[in-house]
């Protein structure tokens, strides 16, 4: 029997794709910087589906067709825009702290027998990153609307900012645990 040929689909793609994308490429050009001759490849591989089967609550069998690459998918779609508005979201996040929610799931049985599952879920706080807050502060002009009028300018802007951290961290410190 043949082998075939090796496919050119790698797991890091949609990354690399991500990547560009925030460079300002376009699909045509992620698609000749991958190796590709086609940009049609791209969005085959991204419009490829499978059959899952699965049950419904009846317990009855169906199947269901499931994207196969729906990473890659997502990030053909991503426009320049998206991607630095999340880069940008996720620095300020960095640099002012930000909550995640935490799940601690637990399964045990009781005296009967039955299988029991507790969830619990709780918010944990994760502290600024410093240096994040550095390179926030350092494109705060570039992030908010210039002052009409004032004498600060965009500068006391970033000093006043980076200034409410330093107080939000002092006064996070005072609270007991």
């Amino acid at each position: 029997m043949g082998r075939g040929r090796k496919p050119l689909y790698r797991e890091n793609m949609p990354t690399k794709i991500l990547a560009w994308k925030l460079e300002g490429k376009t699909n045509r050009e992620c698609a000749a910087l991958l190796g590709l001759k086609r940009e049609q490849t791209l969005y085959e591989w991204a419009a490829k589906t499978k059959q899952v089967e699965k049950k419904n609550k009846d317990g009855e069998i169906y199947y269901e067709d499931v994207l196969v690459h729906p990473e890659l998918k997502e990030a053909l779609e991503t426009k320049k825009e998206d991607q630095v508005a999340a880069n940008r979201i996720s620095l300020f996040k960095q640099a002012v702290g930000y909550f995640v929610e935490d799940r601690k799931t637990t399964i045990f049985k009781n005296k009967n027998g039955e299988q029991i599952t507790r969830v619990e879920i709780f918010k944990k706080w994760v502290p600024p990153i410093p240096i994040s807050t550095f390179k926030f502060g350092a494109h705060f002009d570039k992030l908010m609307p210039r002052n009409s009028g004032g004498s600060q300018g965009s500068k006391g802007q970033i000093a006043e900012f980076l200034e409410s951290l330093q107080r939000r961290e002092i006064s996070d410190e005072d609270e007991p645990s």
